[in-house]
């Protein structure tokens, strides 16, 4: 157990879409790269020692009156060194969602990705990392548990973990 590096970010928030700003402060033990191999699509920041990323990226969130929710999402991830002789990084983010919600329950699924852009000689297959991804969660008054599966596309990733399973419970504090 321990402690990931800890996240410090802006959104600036429109109808339908928003951009997000943030960076990671380098606080992860060595330790803690392990838990970067189940997340290392959508969070490999979080667990990243020796690192100080840095995020900028543009989200679309649009729910339908039917239901429908499609969201994308498109961005840079920066991993900037803390230590001598370790190279900057970066990554394009990328991915898209599809849904259902409704007042009491919430189901999604889609594909995202990173890509290495700082590889040097490695094509797109070798330098960029796909997941299958699949989230439902229920609304019971202020609490909203929820599950997420999370399946590797790419050998690569999926010859360390076969899946994510997650579990869940958000609660909604009173405005």
């Amino acid at each position: 157990s321990g402690i990931g590096n800890i996240y410090l970010g802006l959104e600036f928030h429109n109808t339908d879409a928003f951009l997000e700003l943030g960076a990671y402060l380098p606080t992860a033990a060595d330790e803690s790269v392990v838990g970067a191999f189940p997340e290392f699509v959508d969070r490999a920041e979080a667990f990243l020692p020796n690192s100080f990323p840095v995020i900028f990226a543009g989200n679309y969130d649009h729910k339908g009156q039917n239901g429908l929710v499609v969201r994308a999402r498109g961005g840079l991830s920066m991993w900037l060194p803390t230590e001598r002789g370790l190279d900057t990084e970066a990554f394009l983010l990328y991915g898209g969602q599809i849904g259902y919600t409704s007042p009491g329950f919430d189901l999604l699924g889609g594909l995202t990705g990173r890509w290495l852009i700082t590889g040097e000689n490695l094509d797109f297959g070798e330098a960029s990392f796909h997941q299958l991804a699949f989230a439902a969660a229920g609304t019971f008054g202020q609490f909203q548990p929820g599950v997420s599966v999370r399946i590797p596309v790419d050998e690569d990733l999926s010859d360390i973990v076969d899946l994510v399973f997650g579990v869940n419970l958000a609660v909604k504090l009173p405005r």
